[in-house]
This record gives C-alpha cells, structure tokens and sequence, in this order.
C-alpha cells in the first residue's frame, strides 16, 4: 500500500463503496478543497497502483481529530488489511490525544473494523447520520 499527500482532485475520482454512498451529495470541488486543509489526509493506493480510498485526520482542535477513510468499490480483503495498518497508524499520531470516529449503527463492518483500531464506543448519536440515521461515536484515547 501506498499513500500520498491528499490532492483534492482525487477524492472526486473516487468510486465511493456502496455502504459510504452517503457521502455521494457531497462530493463536490468545495469539500474536496475543504480536506486539503488537513495536515493528515491522504490518498491511498493499492500496491497494483488502485486508487482505493481518501483518509486521515481531520484536525477538530489541539489535541482532537477525526478519523476517516471513504473507500473505492474496487477495494479488495487485502485492501482492507492495508487500510487497517493505515489506521493504526493514523490512530497513533501523538500530536492528537483523542481521535473520534462514527460509523453507522446499522454498518456491523465499519463497526468491527473500528474496534479492530482500538476504538471504544462511546454513544449514540441520534440521527446524526447524513440521511438522519443514528450514528455510534467511537473514540480512541491515549
């Protein structure tokens, strides 16, 4: 796997998975440059040079971020096994000492791979969701 400082062009290339699709209405010029903000946001490919996702860390305040990765469909089981080692190395970034992340309450994966991370559920978000589905809040704290 490799990642690359995010260019915001590439997260409108991005065939976003069908269990993120959410994310489709917004994604636009405007919150692509949004992320270009981040000091941690990377584009992420694959060692046969897929794109196969956008992530990292979205700085909220000093020593809080958020952390997210918005997959292509094209990702593979051996993707995800890359993309886990990307979040835990995400997760261990001393600058930020809680990194928060939300994942569907209906999404069993996105939950099982955040607590792969080291994430703790912390709550229920209701209709906290772009659609207004409830979300969990899953945090890791060093």
């Amino acid at each position: 796997m490799n990642f690359l400082r995010y260019e915001w062009e590439d997260f409108l290339k991005l065939d976003v998975r069908e269990d993120q699709k959410e994310i489709i209405p917004y994604q636009n010029e405007q919150t692509a440059k949004g992320l270009e903000q981040s000091k941690y946001m990377y584009s992420v490919y694959a060692e046969d040079g897929r794109f196969i996702a956008v992530g990292g860390l979205k700085h909220i305040w000093d020593g809080r971020a958020e952390m997210f990765v918005i997959c292509s469909k094209s990702v593979t089981i051996r993707d995800f096994v890359d993309l886990t080692e990307f979040g835990l190395w995400l997760g261990e970034i001393e600058e930020y000492k809680r990194i928060e992340a939300t994942a569907s309450a209906d999404n069993k994966k996105n939950i099982a791979w955040l607590e792969k991370l080291g994430f703790e559920r912390e709550c229920l978000m209701r209709k906290y969701g772009l659609k207004g589905e409830d979300n969990y809040l899953y945090v890791r704290i060093k």
